[in-house]
């Protein structure tokens, strides 16, 4: 990757992947409260480094991307994280993406007095990439 900044450009591949993903909406932020189409998938950069390589030519960068799935009911919430994971594992290495891996993920039901219930299944991924000068 070269001249541009590598937290847009990894945010941008993510997206991407995601998008073919049949009956999913993918935001890069979160909605207005109560205002996602449901299911869903939120995509939110929790960290990056630089690290290595050439400090005059090429170093490394390290993101920590957060995948949030939501949907109705669990079973809901597996399916769409089963197939985030196979399509990111499809496409896991492409121009300018070094790795794409998951290093975590777990279920966690939501529940708030008045709106019906929700799943949100949290996938971790930690992405690497270059920048060149």
């Amino acid at each position: 990757m070269s001249g541009a900044n590598p937290l847009e450009f990894l945010m941008r591949e993510m997206r991407e992947r995601l998008e073919g993903i049949e009956g999913l909406t993918v935001y890069d932020a979160w909605p207005a409260p109560k205002g996602a189409k449901l299911p869903c998938a939120v995509i939110t950069l929790i960290n990056g480094r630089w690290f290595g390589g050439y400090p005059d030519d090429l170093q490394f960068f390290e993101g920590l991307l957060q995948v949030d799935v939501w949907a109705r009911d669990p079973a809901g919430a597996r399916a769409l994280a089963d197939a985030i994971i196979d399509k990111i594992y499809r496409s896991r290495v492409s121009p300018g993406v070094l790795d794409l891996r998951l290093v975590h993920s777990a279920t966690l039901p939501f529940e708030e007095e008045g709106v019906e219930a929700t799943w949100r299944m949290v996938l971790d991924f930690l992405a690497l990439t270059t920048i060149t000068k």
